[in-house]
């Protein structure tokens, strides 16, 4: 079943997206937030070659779409490990519906998403810490929102992650 993802509109007008170089950056960085493998935190695996098998090889190719994340990284809005290929799309939240959705659904998806990362990648560790941090606030009230549920092992298990992620 295809996820339901609503791109705010105000992405156009962000300013680090209106002062990208090249019309094949903004369409990356449109797709990177929209494809069927984004998740709740902007953390994922993407390749150069399934994001132009997604937009339309006949829009972008692969070498395009790796000279487009360079951009994006230079531009401040993602972070790319090149070796895995895993993107961290910097300030998602402003980006996506991080607080819709059911607290327990939201903890699942969160946990699964940490499980299912590589621990001794150290850059990609680096981008959970920096979501953490960026997050903190946020996070720490989604928390108090899961203590009102059912569910004590989701909430004990996302502190344990705020914990685990920022020592």
């Amino acid at each position: 079943m295809a996820k339901k993802i609503i791109l705010h509109s105000g992405f156009w007008h962000k300013q680090k997206v209106n002062k990208l170089n090249s019309k094949d950056s903004s369409l990356v960085f449109a797709y990177l937030l929209c494809n069927p493998k984004v998740n709740r935190i902007g953390i994922y695996t993407i390749f150069s070659e399934e994001i132009a098998s997604g937009i339309g090889r006949k829009i972008i190719d692969a070498e395009e779409v790796r000279k487009a994340l360079i951009e994006l990284e230079e531009s401040g809005l993602i972070k790319y490990e090149h070796e895995s290929d895993v993107v961290y799309i910097i300030n998602f939240r402003q980006y996506s519906n991080f607080d819709s959705g059911k607290p327990i659904i939201i903890a699942k998806e969160l946990l699964y998403d940490f499980e299912e990362f590589d621990r001794d990648n150290l850059i990609v560790f680096e981008f959970w810490k920096n979501y953490i941090e960026f997050n903190i606030d946020q996070l720490k009230s989604f928390e108090n929102r899961l203590s009102n549920s059912k569910s004590n092992i989701e909430k004990l298990t996302i502190i344990s992650l705020i914990n685990f992620i920022s020592h």
